[in-house]
């Protein structure tokens, strides 16, 4: 157990475990009302949390890059997945977003200071999917700049509320 546990407990993670461990700080901020689908192989589910919410379940997908690598800083701008994705479950359907909207985590902090484990180092990116370039299979980080909501992590939760409360009154 203690392997498994020192892997979040370095300040630089690498790009899968720091996938996880966001996905999970940002659950841990949503929860209760937010939670992992339940399925024996999460992940590899078509989003990563969900609530339901005035009869419906909405889908929330979790993105996130760092400047910060474990062998040194990154120069390129990120670049962030919203490619369409196929449910193996319904292969007669084309791929698609199947999630109401997006979290975007950008780390920027780089040297000694950084560390991917403190929540108020990272920024967050809040945007409706419907929103997204429909024809993109990512976005940069001056698209969110420029198009998407940008919180700090405590600020997370009442912003993407308003977000989807938004959006399911335009239906």
């Amino acid at each position: 157990m203690g392997d498994v546990v020192s892997h979040f407990n370095r300040p630089i993670m690498n790009n899968v475990l720091r996938g996880e461990y966001v996905e999970n700080m940002v659950a841990a901020l949503l929860a209760p009302h937010w939670v992992q689908p339940w399925k024996s192989n999460h992940e590899w589910s078509l989003w990563d949390l969900e609530r339901k919410r005035g009869g419906r379940t909405e889908k929330l997908e979790i993105k996130q890059s760092a400047r910060m690598q474990p062998w040194g800083p990154v120069r390129s701008p990120p670049r962030f997945d919203i490619a369409p994705k196929r449910d193996f479950n319904r292969l007669d359907e084309p791929p698609c977003r199947r999630a109401d909207a997006y979290v975007f985590a950008w780390h920027a902090e780089v040297g000694d200071a950084a560390d991917h484990r403190d929540p108020a180092q990272w920024v967050f990116f809040v945007a409706a999917t419907r929103s997204l370039p429909p024809d993109q299979k990512t976005v940069s980080l001056g698209w969110l700049r420029r198009n998407a909501t940008q919180v700090g992590f405590d600020q997370l939760p009442a912003v993407l509320d308003a977000a989807l409360t938004q959006m399911t009154r335009r239906r």
